[in-house]
């Protein structure tokens, strides 16, 4: 039973690292870097061992450049740590998605794999947000959070929330590590966008296109 509890820990240890989902050491604000910013939210459920977490940070790019990327639900798997899979199966409507994924566990555990729903909504005229929540998953009872991105005199500012409730009884022992490394997985995705951005890649424009066309009620992940 022991040894069960221990792998289930791992695997929530590397499913928070990827979503996600952000990091704080105190109670307080603090800087990861110049660029990044989390805090802690407590939840009035305290359903789980750890709280909501708030990621904010800026891009140098726009908000659509920004959302582009982090939407680009078939494209994660190039670029985000530790993810080996990300494949849109569903598409309910065309600002909705339910995407596979499968994150690379350390050896001898199996990958870990999961299912999210996810939505893209235009709040105002330039700014987007993307909630997602669970629907299937071995290691957490319940995930859910939300990128909001807004105009930013540097570009755009990415309000990043989530939430996981996870199974194991020591998954509180491990909230310091995976919360940083989540915070660190933001990092490298607000990164991605900004090298994309002054690469002036084909890649953001296919994925810009592609939210351009859900938020004209086009379907982007399947035929119709």
């Amino acid at each position: 039973m022991w040894q069960q509890d221990i792998t289930k820990t791992m695997k929530i240890h590397a499913l928070i690292t990827i979503t996600v989902l952000f990091s704080l050491i105190t109670k307080t604000n603090f800087a990861l870097s110049n660029e990044i910013k989390v805090r802690e939210i407590e939840r009035k459920d305290k359903n789980g061992p750890w709280p909501e977490f708030e990621v904010i940070t800026t891009i140098r790019a726009t908000p659509l450049e920004s959302v582009a990327i982090y939407y680009a639900l078939d494209y994660q798997k190039e670029y985000v740590p530790g993810v080996i899979k990300s494949e849109v199966i569903g598409q309910p409507t065309p600002l909705e998605a339910i995407t596979s994924y499968e994150f690379k566990t350390p050896w001898p555990l199996p990958n870990s794999t999961y299912t999210n729903g996810s939505k893209l909504t235009k709040i105002t005229n330039e700014t987007y947000r993307v909630n997602w929540w669970y629907i299937s998953n071995s290691s957490a009872d319940d995930v859910f959070g939300s990128a909001t991105f807004e105009p930013d005199p540097q570009g755009s500012k990415l309000t990043y929330r989530s939430y996981i409730s996870p199974k194991s009884s020591l998954a509180a022992l491990f909230k310091n590590t995976a919360s940083s490394d989540i915070a660190k997985t933001i990092e490298v995705i607000k990164k991605h966008i900004e090298t994309l951005k002054e690469k002036k890649s084909e890649i953001l424009d296919k994925y810009k296109t592609k939210i351009l066309d859900a938020l004209s009620n086009k379907y982007t992940y399947k035929k119709i």
